[in-house]
């Protein structure tokens, strides 16, 4: 996840916000990309919104990295 290099951009040009944002659009990709070979978490990603928050704000939090101040 933190390879993504618009989800780093964000973490560290914008607000919380916007990269809670980028890291839904980037989550969202990966999981397409597993389907084929782990479909039952697909599955139940895309068809469980209660999974599919846990998978989100569990890989938020491993991998949000709040801006560090530069003085």
């Amino acid at each position: 996840m933190t390879a993504s290099k618009a989800y780093q951009s964000a973490m560290q040009d914008a607000d919380k916000q916007t990269a809670w944002h980028e890291h839904d659009r980037v989550i969202n990709e990966i999981v397409i990309q597993l389907a084929a070979d782990h479909i039952e978490f697909f599955k139940q990603f895309m068809d469980n919104a209660i999974f599919r928050k846990w998978v989100s704000h569990r890989n938020f939090s491993a991998t949000y990295e709040k801006p560090k101040n530069t003085f």
